[in-house]
């Protein structure tokens, strides 16, 4: 229901909304995608599939990377299958502290070289700098408390 709330917020369409709650639907479940193009429709269908695909990126190393952003954004037919494969990122950020260290160091790693990246090439600025803030916080979180701790001193100076 976050991933929805968040592309409700986004202003995406009924479809996109209802891809959104489904979208880990055909893998956590017993539900097929004909089941949901049945109850859903076609487009719905097809968006859950498009981010199904995209679940299982290859493991990233310096040389992929590039290539991986390529991927994602040629794989979808549909763009809305990439917004709402940021949506589900971004939440899952958002979440992150409920996760064990190492996946912490996993997921902002990812985040910050493969899904900000993609979110600043399609124009998301908001996700994207929403998914650098966390993703930076949990890399480095010294030095992230020290810019947050200087920018919070100026903060009135800024007013």
């Amino acid at each position: 229901m976050e991933v929805a709330e968040i592309l409700v917020d986004m202003r995406m369409d009924t479809d996109t909304v209802v891809a959104g709650i489904l979208h880990d639907v055909v893998e956590d479940t017993l539900i097929t995608l004909p089941d949901i193009e049945y109850s859903f429709g076609k487009d719905v269908s097809k968006l859950v599939d498009g981010v199904t695909k995209l679940r299982n990126l290859p493991k990233t190393d310096s040389k992929k990377i590039e290539n991986i952003r390529k991927m994602v954004v040629a794989m979808s037919e549909d763009i809305r299958v990439v917004i709402i494969k940021l949506a589900d990122r971004l939440h899952n950020m958002r979440t992150l502290k409920y996760m064990s260290p190492e996946k912490q160091q996993i997921k902002s790693k990812e985040t910050i070289e493969i899904y900000a990246p993609i979110a600043h090439r399609i124009g998301m600025a908001k996700i994207k700098w929403e998914l650098e803030d966390i993703s930076f916080r949990f890399l480095y979180p010294e030095d992230y408390r020290e810019i947050s701790d200087l920018v919070n001193f100026k903060r009135k100076e800024r007013e």
